[in-house]
């Protein structure tokens, strides 16, 4: 070979070398394989909720305003598909519900969209969702019998005791899935699928004729009928209500393989779902693992002694590894050596020196493509075609920037912040209000510095609610506030409330009115004009309470829908800054602990 050739040769290594230093190896870690090496057989369960018709990335912008992008369905089907084929037979995709409501793909096509991406990716079985709801009873019932897949409802039924399971296509109780595995041993799954009790105060739709039955007797009912009867070896179940788990920092958020040993992050004890499991474990009805929804924390946890898995929605997944073996010819469950892999970054590219792609206002350009199992993550062009029309639309509103902000806008439940200012100033203003409130299930997402587009803006504001006002006492509007205190705040405009905060619940202690000029006395007996969105003035959330004795809304007017007042709001205020809607002199919200 001459100098030139071998110069060539060279340039050429180089350049191959750069090429591979360009792609980051995102689980660079041990993980389960499937080969014959192995002492077990695994079943392997990609986890996944609340995509809320999150079909396409979130867009966000750097530092130079180019585009980058973050999570969404197209993409976390490229780790489905990496999964599916690395397993091959032995592998369940479970999605725990809430197909619908949260974006504008959704919005526009009914909702049809989540149904065409669904049966085209191939999931397993989904449980039903609250926002599932939401279009109407009538509605989903349609909607369910064009799926390719089965609906989960073990304990949803009519008010006249027929469950939906048996009457609706497509909706079962639970489903078995059977694998044939090394030496021709056989492994039964069998999956229940369950709805959150709480579902008919957390959708719009009017669900009277509907009753939500008690967790336990069900769980139990067929937990038995499957080991019993049908012989699975294992039960997972897939439940639209899950855990609510303390965030300590970065470190409890670190992808990696996990065991029932690996240190966790703190859960609320008086979640739905802890009694539930505490309740399992104590009557010794066995359940082996939890797909989990709805409260949209991070979790990877063991919970009396059942591994449970939830994500944020489309912006990560889990993976739950199930070992069997064999003990006295039947493929038993190792529960001792059952893993999580998670929670697992969705997204195009990576940020370098990380296993994350989370916004940072950098320049994008040094993120860098990944592998997941030795799989190039990417678009898979089959996927793309089917819902390229909607694709198409969502990426013109893109281009449509409504405002701009200067500082990152976000929700912090402990902690007065812009955004949950702005939010109820907005409110306040447009409906000529004295207080206005919001709760924090209906401020949606994060604004980072940068422009606002459309579909950002809708993202905020997925459920076409509307600004309400209508009249109260000052005394009623006392009592509403010490009853709307627990274990958070509600955010607010026109006033001031300082709090006692004993043993993680939050008390009122005083009310000011504040114009933003003067401080001013709640008086008992005069009368405010109060404003909120339309699901809190009709009884939702903790509103629920309050309604039962502030049955009439007095003097009740509708101001549009919130998207559109804020467009309106918004385009006189650029940029937004914290020094505009935070007033450092007179906080809001005064917190003594």
């Amino acid at each position: 070979m001459n100098k030139k050739m071998i110069k060539i040769f060279l340039i050429l290594l180089y350049l191959l070398s750069f090429s591979f230093s360009e792609t980051i190896n995102l689980s660079d870690y041990k993980y389960p394989e499937n080969d014959n090496s192995s002492n077990y057989a695994y079943i392997t369960i990609v986890a996944t909720n609340d995509l809320h018709g999150g079909i396409f990335p979130i867009q966000y912008s750097d530092i130079n305003s180019k585009k980058f992008l973050y999570g969404g369905g197209m993409h976390l089907y490229s780790y489905v598909k990496a999964l599916r084929e690395q397993w091959e037979g032995q592998f369940l995709w479970l999605d725990a519900g809430d197909q619908f409501t949260g974006t504008m793909e959704c919005m526009l096509s009914d909702c049809t969209v989540m149904r065409d991406y669904y049966n085209k990716a191939g999931v397993d079985a989904i449980a039903i969702g609250n926002h599932d709801f939401d279009y109407g009873v009538d509605y989903l019932q349609e909607y369910i019998k064009k799926q390719s897949f089965p609906i989960l409802a073990a304990n949803v039924k009519l008010s006249t005791g027929i469950y939906l399971y048996e009457l609706w296509e497509n909706v079962l109780p639970y489903k078995i899935y059977t694998y044939t595995v090394k030496d021709g041993q056989e492994i039964k799954i069998g999956v229940i699928g369950l709805a959150t009790k709480k579902t008919p105060s957390f959708t719009s739709a009017d669900l009277s004729d509907l009753v939500f039955e008690d967790y336990f007797e069900v769980t139990k009912n067929w937990v038995e009928f499957l080991r019993n009867v049908q012989g699975v070896n294992a039960i997972v179940l897939l439940t639209h209500f899950g855990p609510m788990c303390k965030n300590d920092g970065d470190a409890k958020m670190e992808l990696k393989m996990r065991t029932s040993s690996t240190e966790q992050k703190l859960c609320k004890d008086e979640e739905e779902i802890m009694y539930f499991l505490i309740k399992l474990k104590e009557e010794h009805v066995q359940v082996d693992a939890i797909v989990a929804g709805h409260s949209h924390d991070i979790v990877h946890h063991w919970i009396s002694d059942i591994p449970v898995v939830q994500s944020s929605g489309s912006d990560y997944l889990n993976v739950l590894y199930l070992p069997f073996k064999l003990v006295k010819d039947v493929m038993t469950l190792q529960k001792n050596k059952i893993e999580i892999e998670g929670p697992v970054p969705v997204c195009e590219k990576l940020w370098p020196n990380t296993k994350n792609c989370i916004y940072k206002y950098e320049d994008s350009s040094i993120m860098q493509s990944f592998t997941f199992h030795k799989k190039l993550i990417e678009l898979d062009e089959e996927l793309a075609n089917v819902l390229k029309f909607w694709n198409d639309i969502i990426n013109e509103k893109v281009k449509n920037d409504i405002f701009e902000t200067k500082d990152k806008m976000f929700v912090d439940s402990k902690q007065e912040t812009l955004l949950v200012n702005l939010v109820n100033d907005v409110g306040r203003i447009i409906t000529g209000s004295d207080i206005c409130f919001f709760n924090f299930g209906g401020i949606r997402t994060t604004w980072y510095k940068g422009p606002i587009n459309e579909i950002d803006l809708f993202r905020m504001f997925p459920f076409n609610n509307t600004w309400v006002r209508f009249e109260m006492t000052g005394e009623e509007i006392k009592y509403m506030f010490i009853s709307l205190a627990y274990d958070t705040y509600y955010p607010y405009s026109g006033v001031i409330q300082t709090f006692h905060y004993r043993n993680s619940i939050y008390s009122v202690k005083n009310i000011l009115l504040w114009d933003g000029e003067e401080e001013k006395p709640l008086i008992a007996n005069k009368t405010y004009r109060v404003c909120t969105n339309d699901y809190l003035a009709n009884g939702g959330d903790r509103m629920q309470y309050i309604r039962k004795w502030y049955k009439t809304l007095r003097n009740k007017k509708d101001f549009g829908i919130i998207r559109e007042a804020f467009i309106k709001y918004l385009k006189n205020v650029k940029p937004i800054t914290k020094e505009k809607f935070v007033d450092e002199d007179h906080p809001r919200l005064i917190v003594e602990y």
